[in-house]
């Protein structure tokens, strides 16, 4: 994930590195907890498809402006679109003044505590709404609520709401940001990445909506589902309208243009028609019917291919196609149909044992026909295809 370290020139001449970033390729802070008495809570959300070991990241602040950081670092593992919520450790239902206990619907959600016993020099924990607060991966600044080297008094203001959004607020990150803050050094807006919520609200942790996360899809039977589709057509049929249920997809395949289905457009062949649908979840659902399309020809007897003694090749070919015949007698007739039924080809010849007659349809165009031959024998079919 670490691609590149840019310096950057803060307005207060101080440099701090930044960790390049792209979306959904990294930890950022989804929830901020600043209420009152000890009540401090930051949740951390993993928009990557990954685990991710939380040694590598730590939590923490830079207090009142100051340009160093105090971090700790965390432990265990985080899964994908999970959350983790790290809390103030003071616990003591007895405290009182500066060990006041945190709020049990706050100790109820939380994954860890850290920080049980105060040292200005080391206190991550303990930020107030005019502390910087950053997560750090590698121990480099991933995202930042604040603005770092800036002492903004109470807190940073939220002029969409008009309160003081860093103090005695929950901010809940908005759905769509789907990378951290790692500028700490530009101006600090909340309302363009936060949604501000009274103080010690505690609803919306343990858990993130955002859009880096796409739902599995379930494979559900008959979902969607296509009608008005024969199993077979004439290639001179009227085009059909095609229905499918639920409504609100898309059909496609040879032959298919919205929903109609043109069988002279598909042409002669089996074509599979495909319905698709995107459902509420963002899951695709399909459904597929096969029709076959034939020439509007009547076509009698047997076909060449399963006929012994009758062969057809190349096929398909350019045009220049050879018919053996190997064992019949007499006169024997063909005849070449296009699509349409159209005679496109006849001719005739003599046989006696073994014989090879050329068929030339090079000049017709590219596309489907069909042969009969007329034999002693009977009436035989084969289709040719010209390439």
């Amino acid at each position: 994930m670490q691609k590149s370290f840019t310096l950057i020139v803060a307005l207060l001449a101080l440099t701090v590195s930044s960790f390049a970033q792209f979306p959904c390729s990294s930890l950022f802070i989804s929830e901020y907890v600043e209420g009152s008495g000890n009540n401090r809570a930051i949740e951390i959300y993993n928009p990557t498809t990954t685990t991710q070991d939380l040694s590598d990241y730590s939590v923490g602040r830079y207090a009142n402006g100051l340009t160093t950081g105090m971090f700790s670092t965390l432990a265990g593992t985080l899964e994908p679109y999970d959350t983790y919520v790290v809390v103030l450790d003071k616990r003591d239902p007895n405290g009182t003044g500066a060990e006041l206990p945190i709020d049990a619907a706050l100790e109820a959600v939380a994954d860890t505590f850290l920080n049980p016993v105060y040292v200005a020099s080391n206190s991550p924990m303990y930020f107030n709404g005019n502390d910087a607060v950053a997560l750090r991966h590698f121990g480099n600044d991933i995202d930042i609520i604040g603005r770092i080297g800036e002492d903004p008094g109470t807190g940073w203001f939220d002029f969409a709401t008009g309160t003081w959004s860093t103090a005695n607020q929950t901010l809940v990150r908005k759905s769509t940001v789907q990378i951290g803050d790692v500028n700490g050094t530009d101006v600090f807006y909340p309302d363009t990445e936060w949604d501000n919520y009274p103080s010690n609200t505690y609803s919306n942790l343990g858990w993130h909506t955002n859009t880096c996360y796409t739902p599995a899809c379930a494979s559900q039977t008959n979902f969607a589902n296509i009608t008005g589709l024969a199993t077979s057509y004439n290639v001179n049929d009227p085009v059909v309208t095609l229905t499918a249920t639920p409504q609100g997809g898309v059909f496609f395949g040879n032959g298919v243009f919205g929903n109609q289905f043109s069988p002279g457009s598909a042409g002669i062949g089996t074509h599979s028609i495909v319905y698709t649908i995107v459902d509420g979840n963002g899951c695709v659902h399909s459904d597929a019917l096969c029709t076959t399309v034939d020439l509007n020809v009547n076509i009698g007897g047997s076909e060449i291919a399963s006929t012994e003694g009758l062969d057809v090749y190349p096929n398909p070919g350019n045009g220049l196609f050879n018919l053996e015949v190997d064992g019949f007698d007499g006169v024997i007739s063909y005849t070449v149909y296009d699509a349409y039924g159209k005679e496109v080809k006849f001719g005739s010849f003599v046989a006696n044992g073994l014989e090879h007659e050329s068929i030339d349809i090079s000049q017709q165009a590219i596309g489907a026909y069909i042969l009969q031959v007329q034999t002693s024998r009977g009436l035989y079919h084969e289709h040719l295809i010209v390439q």
